[in-house]
């Protein structure tokens, strides 16, 4: 798998970027490129709402960066950088336009966290911890946020309301070690506390109680990575041998997943409000193949359109299309895939030639699709709109500018690798409406 280095960017508001209509099977989509006004070298989208915004970081000539949001024309909007440093990006946003990130701070060692408003302006999270280093990875429909707060033990689960106001997540053991990566619309949360033996999977109340969640593999590392409005969440378990990918319910019950490689390794990133959720399984010889899940826990192992043996599920919507990427032999490609069977479409054909090596990271109710790529020379973002018309090929779009951002309604992600930890840095699907 190809390792995208994580790269901070800035951005400045020019014009919207010409799409195209192109067909994907039986679906055409308009295709957006997300403005990379900066002239940097990156511009990487992580997180997609349900009316098409999406936030990330953008790159400028100089190396700075800034975090942005994105409208569905492709015109970008630099959000405030709270720390004066010239280095900031967004992880997540809500509906409303709303969004929370870091902003690197010019005065002290370390970095804000940041809870962005739909026209930019930023508010900094109060830092429970007094050490600076402050990182919310997700937010609800109201303005909640959860993340870590770097503290004399290390670093503990916190919960930011809308005003900035912070709430310590009560640890599982006195080490007060824990991370949250993940709310629902409630309030709940979850993530992991770090234990004696090694770390649990932790679901907190709105109030920040902890419900310890069920160590399904009996080896004392677990972690939830993802919730859903009924307060089911998933995540893994490791097992003495490997790692089972788990669903667990409210109450903290665990139901094991299938592992549908049959190599005793598997991991679930993303979830829907049906219980469905999405990751990969490890396969004999190495690869791993992108697996969906029902809520009983029976696999459904998605299409591989590359060949290479290697495929990820990331994201999932309301209506169980997942994306993510498969190897090939020239590069990742972006892939759709439907949830009744499987079946991919292969979403860097649907790009076109001037797109390479591209991956799928968020996907919304309506069918939004969001990813990055390379494009004419540089990393780039893109969103994907289902159009209302199937076209039989490449019909322009506008390139007229468009207005500068009033209102605005998904990490972490560019894998490093597999596994939780390097995984829990950029998480920005966990639950999409």
């Amino acid at each position: 798998m190809r390792m995208r280095p994580i790269v901070f960017c800035f951005c400045l508001g020019l014009g919207a970027a010409p799409g195209f209509a192109l067909v994907a099977h039986a679906q055409a989509y308009n295709v957006t490129v997300l403005q990379n006004a900066g002239g940097g070298a990156v511009s990487q989208p992580y997180a997609i709402n349900a009316f098409g915004e999406t936030v990330g970081y953008s790159e400028n000539a100089s190396g700075g960066v800034d975090a942005v949001l994105w409208q569905p024309t492709g015109q970008a909007l630099p959000l405030q950088d709270v720390g004066n440093y010239g280095f900031s990006e967004a992880n997540a946003v809500n509906a409303s336009g709303e969004s929370v990130g870091t902003s690197e701070s010019i005065t002290e060692v370390g970095q804000h966290g940041v809870l962005w408003s739909a026209t930019g302006t930023g508010k900094e999270l109060q830092d429970i911890g007094h050490f600076h280093i402050d990182v919310p990875v997700a937010i609800n429909a109201s303005g909640q946020s959860v993340g870590s707060s770097e503290t004399a033990n290390g670093y503990e689960a916190v919960l930011w309301q809308p005003t900035g106001k912070a709430l310590v997540l009560q640890n599982v053991s006195n080490l007060r070690q824990s991370d949250a990566v993940a709310i629902n619309d409630s309030g709940q949360s979850v993530g992991f506390s770090v234990t004696p033996k090694g770390q649990d999977a932790v679901l907190w109340s709105s109030s920040g109680i902890k419900t310890v969640l069920q160590d399904a593999g009996l080896a004392h590392d677990s972690a939830a990575v993802a919730i859903n409005p009924s307060g089911h969440s998933i995540g893994y378990s490791e097992t003495p041998t490997g790692q089972d990918a788990v669903l667990w319910g409210p109450k903290g019950k665990a139901t094991v997943l299938h592992d549908a490689g049959d190599q005793g390794f598997s991991e679930a990133f993303a979830m829907n409000g049906a219980e469905q959720s999405v990751g990969y399984s490890k396969i004999a010889g190495g690869g791993y193949e992108a697996v969906l899940w029902s809520k009983t826990g029976a696999a459904t192992v998605l299409h591989n359109i590359g060949g290479e043996n290697f495929s990820i599920a990331i994201a999932i919507n309301a209506s169980g299309d997942s994306v993510g990427y498969s190897q090939t032999a020239n590069g990742d490609e972006a892939v759709l895939w439907s949830p009744s069977s499987g079946t991919a479409t292969n979403l860097g054909a649907v790009l076109g030639s001037a797109w390479s090596d591209t991956e799928a990271v968020g996907i919304n109710k309506t069918g939004d699709i969001v990813g990055f790529g390379d494009y004419q020379g540089k990393v780039q973002g893109f969103l994907l709109t289902p159009a209302s018309v199937a076209a039989v090929s490449a019909i322009p779009l506008s390139a007229t500018p468009v207005p500068e951002l009033s209102t605005w309604a998904m990490l972490v992600f560019g894998f490093a690798g597999l596994g939780f930890a390097a995984y829990r840095g950029k998480q920005n699907n966990r639950y999409i409406e």
